[in-house]
């Protein structure tokens, strides 16, 4: 366009042209993606202005877009199904994505989204689906799965039979996941048992009489005979118990029975488990609280695909905070220079001092801090102008992989070869609350919030089961607080364990000597706390990084 409009101009006043035609493309892509923001500017309460920095430092108000009040004559739809066309979520965020619909569910603040929706029908018909979990569950009435976990049309690829079983290696139930979990690209497997099951309960008493499963009475015996080996297990390690006890603990036993079934009787879905691509949890239904007790993944999983994955080990153990005492300095020379400028510009700043910029810097470290913090990444570290690379969005989570915020770290790595890259978390984020907020049953987001929000949420699960299972005695207000703290913490790692998805990030990272750090921001007094590395780095990228 910019070609175009002035093919004989300078490269210099090309380059101008095209930003500023890059504005208003964003602005476009705003006002006709967004239905908050067109509400806004119709009733007047947002102006959305174009504005350009020169090279100068001059800044440029170009105010509202040329074509604004027809962009706003269409009100895009506040709500969005899933369809073919929508990417894959990764399992950790469908994950969080059932957790906070089953809280919801709890909490009788579910049913709150628009179903009916022409449009959204209408997309739902013609455009396909892509499914973010699927989920193995009871045929019993009493477990409605997509009520349960809030789902909408395109959520959830529903598989169920009595006992939530997986009998046969080439049956029409492990075939029907290998189809999600393939051309569908589901990343998440969840199988869902639930109390007073009836096919448990009946396969307990079986047992405990000394009878056979087949001297029941037509194909009942041959659902039951997949559960049997449950309920031996659960008779011999709780023989004392009632038969409650030992059908609640032959219903978990059952789950992971599943669990594990469904991984060894398929090639294809035991080699993306290994690979990190799909992962495979099991659940327990309350049909008297609504409540879904998530139990994580199969506790022998290492043992069942017969590999060691050390990220499945750092997902299912109890997280630690990392202080700067125990953070990792740097592997390398010179991120060790980077982050030592980075410490000690922070340490100007914690004082109120200031180092006089004579000169623009070139650039040593990336930063990606968030989009609420309330001082610029820059100041927090005291850097002279170029010497940070910055990107600021909402979560910390530098987008999806593929979208422009994920590709501009990208290119930055390409462009200038930095050998540090900070994710910055923030002490007291509004986002990281709202994801607590949503993990604990509040009314769900626009669609818009939970592009964000979904991604915050996976810390958000971990740190609050970590803290509800904890038997350490805390305050209300302290356990909130830990959870913040938890959720912070862990959002930085998981922003780490996106970025490491790029083959770019991945390959600066093995062979180019870059360092992705987690840091947090202390909101109260600006420090900025080093958290260090990934703990399971070597793991995600799949090779041995040594230290200088």
């Amino acid at each position: 366009d910019a070609l175009d409009q002035a093919p004989n101009s300078s490269f210099e006043e090309l380059c101008a042209i095209a930003s500023k035609l890059n504005v208003w493309n964003s602005i476009e892509k705003l006002l006709s993606t967004s239905r908050p923001i067109v509400e806004r500017v119709r009733d007047g309460r947002l102006q959305i202005h174009g504005a350009y920095l020169s090279a100068s430092g001059k800044l440029q108000m170009l105010g509202v877009h040329p074509t604004q009040e027809e962009l706003i004559e269409t009100l895009p739809s506040g709500e969005v199904f899933r369809t073919a066309s929508d990417v894959a979520v990764p399992a950790e965020e469908a994950l969080a994505a059932l957790y906070a619909g089953n809280q919801r569910y709890v909490a009788g603040m579910a049913g709150q989204l628009d179903a009916y929706d022409e449009n959204l029908l209408a997309a739902v018909t013609d455009g396909g689906q892509k499914p973010f979990a699927i989920v193995l569950g009871c045929a019993d009435s009493r477990c409605p799965v997509e009520l349960m976990f809030d789902g909408r049309p395109g959520d959830i690829f529903v598989l169920r039979n009595a006992g939530n079983t997986l009998v046969s290696e080439k049956g029409s139930t492990l075939g029907s996941a290998e189809y999600a979990v393939g051309p569908l690209d589901s990343k998440l497997i969840v199988v869902s048992g639930h109390t007073k099951c009836g096919a448990v309960t009946a396969t307990v008493q079986t047992v405990l009489a000394g009878g056979d499963t087949a001297s029941v009475g037509g194909s009942i015996g041959k659902v039951l005979d997949d559960i049997v080996d449950a309920a031996k297990q659960a008779i011999e390690e709780l023989p004392d118990a009632s038969l409650e006890e030992q059908v609640k603990r032959a219903t978990k036993i059952n789950v992971f029975n599943s669990v594990k079934r469904i991984i060894e009787y398929s090639d294809s879905i035991k080699e993306a488990v290994i690979a990190g691509k799909v992962q495979v949890h099991g659940s327990v239904y309350d049909i008297n609280t609504g409540k879904v007790e998530f139990m994580g993944e199969h506790p022998e999983l290492e043992k069942i695909v017969g590999k060691e994955l050390p990220t499945y080990k750092f997902r299912n153990s109890e997280y630690t905070s990392r202080a700067s005492a125990t953070a990792s300095p740097g592997r390398s020379a010179l991120a060790r220079a980077s982050l030592q400028r980075l410490t000690v510009g922070n340490e100007r700043f914690v004082k109120g001092e200031s180092q006089k910029a004579d000169e623009t810097s070139e650039p040593h470290s990336i930063v990606i801090g968030m989009a609420c913090q309330r001082v610029p990444v820059e100041k927090v570290f005291d850097a002279a102008p170029g010497e940070l690379l910055v990107q600021r969005v909402s979560g910390g989570i530098a987008g999806k992989e593929g979208s422009t915020l994920f590709s501009s770290v990208e290119y930055s790595i390409s462009r200038y070869n930095p050998k540090t890259l900070v994710v910055l978390a923030d002490s007291d984020s509004k986002i990281v609350r709202a994801a607590i907020d949503q993990v604990s049953g509040d009314v769900i987001p626009s669609a818009p919030q939970r592009g964000v929000l979904d991604r915050v949420m996976v810390s958000a699960m971990r740190a609050k089961m970590q803290v509800d299972s904890s038997s350490k005695k805390m305050t209300s207000a302290g356990r909130d607080l830990k959870i913040q703290q938890v959720t912070t913490e862990l959002n930085a790692f998981y922003t780490i364990e996106q970025l490491l998805k790029s083959d770019i990030v991945r390959k600066a990272v093995v062979e180019d000597g870059l360092e992705l750090h987690a840091a947090v921001l202390d909101e109260q007094t600006g420090a900025v706390k080093m958290l260090g590395e990934h703990p399971a780095l070597e793991g995600i990228v799949g090779a041995k990084l040594t230290s200088e």
